[in-house]
């Protein structure tokens, strides 16, 4: 949804997952690319940084935990990359980099829209459009996905401490509560000019329902009554 938001404002990049290692084939061969390979690397990020990039040379994409350390990879195959840490890597090749940290306060919550996007394979949808067939409830699957939520939120939390970073952190409440106030507080984290910002509006639907919170009321009965007794 943030990165909707941002995109709108033509002044923010247009973050999309171009290093998630399930979209590169789209992105290689959108960009005429034999692929994101390393000896095409360069290749790929420079034509990832354009089409990132808007008008006024802001970049931004959009990195989860899960595939960080493939980006880090790739960025140390590049000349002069010998020696430099992650962070160090990151800077280089995003001059002024800012981080945007975005969470859901309601893990659970997080989880059951992971586990139901997973089972429908349906990730977002543009605004307006209707959704598609309920899923069935999968227990195990949104536990899964709750054990994945707090380990990747630590290890960011982790990682930003070890390498001294303070990123701007959007909780997915807020957002949903005032998705232009919240987007305005970032692009004067990110210390953009608005001059030329066109104006800011959602670009994808809301994907929950109250399906959703049915999942969460039904798998958090069910954790507690898993759990062993004293």
């Amino acid at each position: 949804m943030l990165c909707g938001l941002l995109k709108s404002s033509a002044v923010a990049g247009r973050a999309e997952e171009y290093f998630w290692r399930g979209d590169e084939t789209f992105w290689a061969g959108r960009w005429d690319l034999p692929g994101p390979a390393e000896s095409a690397w360069p290749d790929y990020l420079r034509a990832a940084l354009s089409e990132g990039m808007t008008p006024n040379r802001v970049f931004a994409a959009k990195v989860m935990w899960g595939y960080l350390d493939d980006l880090l990879t790739k960025l140390a195959t590049l000349p002069a990359s010998s020696g430099l840490d992650a962070a160090q890597l990151l800077r280089r090749t995003f001059p002024d980099l800012r981080f945007v940290f975005i969470r859901r306060a309601d893990t659970v919550a997080q989880a059951v829209s992971f586990a139901r996007a997973h089972l429908t394979q349906e990730w977002y949808r543009p605004a307006g459009s209707e959704p598609g067939p309920e899923p069935d409830y999968d227990y195990d699957l949104i536990d899964g996905f709750v054990r994945q939520v707090d380990d990747h939120n630590t290890a960011w939390q982790r990682w930003f401490e070890d390498h001294g970073v303070e990123p701007f952190v959007v909780t997915y409440e807020d957002l949903v509560a005032d998705p232009d106030g919240v987007t305005r507080q970032v692009l004067a984290f990110l210390d953009v000019d608005l001059s030329s910002a066109q104006p800011i509006t959602v670009q994808t639907e809301r994907q929950g329902t109250a399906l959703n919170s049915t999942w969460v009321v039904r798998y958090e009965t069910e954790h507690r009554n898993r759990q062993p007794t004293a």
